[in-house]
């Protein structure tokens, strides 16, 4: 049996003010956790998520400016952002199932930052990061969520502006296509913005848009997955 990791003062300290009992002491804690722990193990980002779960950091996604603490709604969503991410890197945690109740939450980040052309921010960075750990991890529950609240519509109009390999929107995209059914594909919101990737980009991400379209269109009238599941 391997050494049990040794946690420091600091840490033992950060951890006892996430839980609580009071908002206060819980934003304490989480500030002072992101200053104390540049590069958290596996352990005590485990630890992190048994002290305060997910529903604190909810909050903080749609909170507005805290006078208290002269921070912006943007410092609070992305200190929770930060917190977030981490979480999608340990697996017994992002395949906890109220993970997908993040994603209505951030969707709209990915949207705001679409129209800021904010591409390279911590909010556009943290929020596609999380969307795509919880797509591949929280199964169908996840891509029944992304899907109802347009995240088709939202990770294409990724491709199109970014024009760019380093954001697997494509590969997303044909993998909850491949989940749901295919009656709305010839109405399907993402077509446009994929259509005019296709026309203007001469990068090998054209011929991954051509894949995604040549499936859309030659896909048989079958029950998708998720209605057989």
């Amino acid at each position: 049996m391997g050494e049990q990791e040794e946690i420091s003062p600091q840490i033992s300290k950060c951890l006892q003010l996430l839980r609580g009992p009071t908002d206060n002491e819980i934003f304490v804690g989480l500030l002072l956790i992101t200053k104390v722990m540049p590069q958290p193990t596996t352990t005590i980002i485990s630890l992190i998520y048994e002290a305060i779960g997910i529903d604190f950091l909810k909050r903080l996604l749609i909170t507005k400016k805290d006078v208290s603490n002269n921070l912006e709604n943007t410092d609070m969503r992305n200190l929770s952002l930060t917190i977030l991410s981490s979480f999608c890197t340990v697996e017994g945690i992002i395949r906890q199932k109220n993970f997908v109740e993040l994603i209505p939450l951030l969707l709209p980040c990915i949207e705001e930052c679409i129209q800021n052309s904010e591409f390279e921010s911590n909010t556009f960075l943290d929020s596609y990061k999380i969307i795509c750990s919880i797509l591949y991890n929280c199964g169908n529950n996840g891509v029944r969520e992304f899907y109802k609240h347009e995240g088709l519509r939202i990770f294409s109009q990724v491709i199109t502006q970014t024009i760019s390999n380093e954001f697997p929107s494509v590969d997303i995209i044909f993998y909850v296509m491949q989940k749901e059914s295919p009656e709305w594909v010839h109405l399907h919101p993402s077509l446009p913005f994929l259509a005019t990737t296709f026309d203007r980009d001469n990068t090998p991400l054209k011929f991954k848009i051509l894949h995604l379209l040549n499936n859309l269109f030659t896909v048989t009238q079958t029950p998708s997955k998720l209605e057989r599941e």
